[in-house]
C-alpha cells in the first residue's frame, strides 16, 4: 500500500523540459526519461468561440485534403495576441498529454527554452504564464545552451 503511495508521489515530482528548435519541439521528462520530438505545428477547427485540435506535430501533414482544419505555428515567433496565446496554450497543453504517458493529476515543474538569444520581459512573461496555464506547477524560462537533465534542478532554483 504505502509503495504504491510512494511512487504516486514520486511521479508527482516530474520536470518537463520543453525546447524550440528549427520549427520543432523536443520534450524531455525526467525522471521517467520519456522523450518526444514533434513539429511545432498543429491544426485546429473553430467550432463557434471554440478551437478544437485536430493534429499536433507530424500528424498534421498527414490530415486529409477534406479536412477543413486550419495549421498553425504558435511559436515561431510567439505573437502576444490573444487568439495566438490561446492556440500557443493549447499546444502546450496537448504536447504535455502526447509527451506525459502518466497519469492526467502530474503538474509538473517546466523549463520552457525558447529558440532565441534574448527575450524581452514581456516574451519571458508570456512564456511563464503559457507553461503555468498547460497546468505547470513551477516554471521557468532558460536561454542558452541545450541542457541536459543533471541541469534542470539548477535551473529551476535560479528561477
Amino acid at each position: 500500500m504505502f509503495s504504491k503511495v510512494k511512487a504516486w508521489f514520486k511521479k508527482q515530482d516530474t520536470t518537463l523540459y520543453i525546447r524550440f528548435k528549427n520549427e520543432k519541439v523536443y520534450l524531455s521528462a525526467q525522471p521517467s526519461g520519456e522523450m518526444l520530438e514533434e513539429l511545432a505545428v498543429m491544426a485546429v477547427v473553430k467550432k463557434g468561440k471554440n478551437l478544437k485540435i485536430t493534429a499536433i506535430g507530424k500528424a498534421v501533414q498527414e490530415l486529409s485534403e477534406k479536412d477543413n482544419s486550419v495549421a498553425y505555428a504558435p511559436f515561431s515567433p510567439l505573437s502576444l495576441e490573444p487568439e495566438n496565446f490561446e492556440l500557443a496554450e493549447k499546444f502546450l497543453v496537448a504536447l504535455v498529454k502526447k509527451g506525459l504517458s502518466s497519469s492526467a493529476l502530474i503538474r509538473p515543474k517546466v523549463i520552457i527554452h525558447p529558440d532565441k538569444t534574448h527575450l524581452s520581459e514581456m516574451e519571458e512573461q508570456a512564456y511563464r504564464e503559457l507553461a503555468l496555464s498547460a497546468g505547470a506547477r513551477e516554471v521557468a524560462v532558460y536561454i542558452g545552451k541545450t541542457l541536459e537533465p543533471v541541469d534542470f534542478e539548477e535551473i529551476l532554483i535560479q528561477k
